[in-house]
């Protein structure tokens, strides 16, 4: 016989079951948040670096001749000389001195907040320049390949882009 307001047993063990349940469920969703962020963090920084390479090599700039102009008034930096994998070492080398003497400013046209790079140019004989913050843990680096013409020697070289964010 069933009295009104008195639990039975059954119900006090399926509310406890049920509770447990969810406790697990929820458990398990705050233990993969650390993860979800590391992951998510993982692929922000790869895709930025990737965004960054392709700029620089495919892109001639804006102001497309950036190099005559002050650090303020580039809105975005681009090693291109107009074809595709074909870089102007006038705009390299200015991208490393602007690097080397502001690099803040520099991060800030590469709308990276909270991050380091490095960019590091080689051409055969070994390293151009370098400019940008290295660290020992590395999130992404991508490494490209452009042409130049060398008119001191009046051929065609290579040269290495390597682009790190930290």
């Amino acid at each position: 016989m069933k009295q009104n307001g008195q639990l039975n047993i059954e119900f006090i063990i399926d509310v406890a079951l049920f509770s447990a349940i969810i406790f697990a469920i929820i458990g398990i969703i705050i233990s993969e948040i650390p993860r979800a962020y590391s992951i998510h963090e993982e692929n922000y920084v790869k895709s930025k670096t990737y965004q960054i390479s392709e700029i620089l090599l495919f892109d001639r700039g804006d102001p497309i001749n950036w190099t005559s102009e002050s650090m303020d008034k580039i809105k975005r930096f681009g090693f291109s000389s107009g074809k595709n994998y074909y870089v102007n070492m006038t705009k390299i080398n200015k991208f490393l001195n602007f690097c080397n003497n502001n690099y803040t400013g520099v991060l800030s046209k590469f709308d990276i907040k909270d991050r380091d790079i490095v960019v590091i140019i080689r051409n055969s004989n070994g390293i151009i320049g370098e400019c940008g913050i290295k660290r020992k843990e590395s999130y992404s680096t991508i490494k490209r390949f452009g042409i130049f013409y060398n008119e001191t020697e009046g051929k065609y070289e290579t040269v290495g882009i390597e682009i790190g964010v930290y």
